[in-house]
């Protein structure tokens, strides 16, 4: 069982780590948690963080799921990239500070390199964020990002 910090599972650097704890995982889904401050990347003053980055917070979860795989076969935790987002439903205009998130994705579709998700944001029991993703993790990134480099400078 993983029991490190979640930014352990995210190919990013600071202060882009917008997760702030891994809770639980399964072969399909994973649960993280996001404290919302006044000095949580994107807050508003007096108003939160808005909501649309909850977007960003399903993809990070996706992130985390995946590099707890890499991370179980003892590989190097591979970066993803997102392909875009259906079905984002925003109930709220933004995340409250002084709130805990829980943000919950479970995978419907993998065929080893596409994978689709559908996340949840929740604030106690009340569903604040729903989202589909789709992503996508080459077998080797590198490769990937020297090509769409020469491609697209």
């Amino acid at each position: 069982m993983f029991k490190g910090n979640i930014s352990d599972l995210l190919p990013h650097d600071a202060p882009m780590v917008l997760l702030d704890r891994y809770i639980s995982s399964d072969d399909a889904e994973l649960t993280a948690e996001v404290d919302v401050s006044s000095k949580t990347m994107f807050c508003a003053p007096g108003k939160g963080v808005p909501a649309y980055v909850g977007v960003e917070y399903i993809a990070q979860a996706v992130s985390a799921f995946n590099g707890l795989t890499d991370w179980k076969s003892g590989g190097k935790i591979r970066p993803g990239f997102l392909l875009g987002s259906r079905k984002v439903d925003l109930r709220a205009d933004y995340f409250p500070i002084g709130s805990t998130l829980t943000v919950q994705v479970r995978m419907s579709f993998n065929d080893g390199e596409m994978v689709v998700f559908d996340g949840q944001i929740f604030q106690d029991d009340t569903m604040l964020v729903k989202a589909r993703l789709n992503a996508y993790q080459p077998a080797n990134p590198e490769e990937f990002i020297k090509s769409a480099q020469e491609q697209y400078g």
